[in-house]
């Protein structure tokens, strides 16, 4: 175990409103004046530790000090005897970012579910850009290409129309024209 009382869920040592954090209040992180000091966590008292009897042989008689990494690896490892109830689905889970315990709205939650909202949004604005950057290169390159092969076919055009005037012109024959037509065409 992790040296947590298994009748009240509270790490040993710690009374009932207390947290097991220096610095963190029972409901959350305290900036508040009055407030005790950042420190370590109180060893256990007489009065808190449970006897071998009220235990059983679940758990040794005199347990360790919970220390604030132990509790705090126990949380993140989603330890059950860690004293945190464990999420059944996304709507409980959820339901405990947008609410407290006593039914009040719970503000750092909600501001965390409005960042990752905003984040997604960020996310699909920039998805939505990128789809619009390359359907703009897209109709560039259309156009360029476009653009080439008109350019091609009035060079040739051109070419052909003055060769075969200055051939007639000058009295050559049609066959050498169009020789130079194929020599000199794009």
């Amino acid at each position: 175990m992790a040296g947590f009382d298994p009748l009240t869920g509270q790490p040993y040592g710690i009374q009932a409103g207390q947290s097991a954090f220096p610095g963190m209040s029972a409901t959350g992180f305290s900036m508040g004046l009055g407030q005790p000091s950042v420190g370590a966590v109180a060893p256990p008292s007489p009065a808190t530790v449970p006897t071998s009897a009220a235990i059983g042989a679940i758990s040794p008689a005199t347990p360790a000090a919970p220390t604030v990494m132990g509790a705090l690896g126990n949380i993140l490892a989603g330890d059950p005897s860690a004293g945190v109830p464990q999420p059944q689905g996304i709507g409980q889970a959820l339901g405990g970012m947008v609410r407290n315990a006593d039914g009040s709205f719970n503000m750092q939650g909600l501001g965390m579910l409005a960042g990752g909202l905003q984040t997604l949004g960020s996310m699909w604005q920039t998805w939505q850009a990128g789809k619009a950057t390359r359907d703009a290169m897209n109709f560039q390159k259309e156009a360029y290409q476009t653009n080439l092969e008109n350019s091609e076919q009035t060079y040739n055009t051109n070419l052909e129309a003055s060769t075969h005037t200055r051939y007639a012109t000058e009295g050559r024959s049609k066959q050498a024209a169009n020789d130079y037509i194929r020599r000199h065409s794009l």
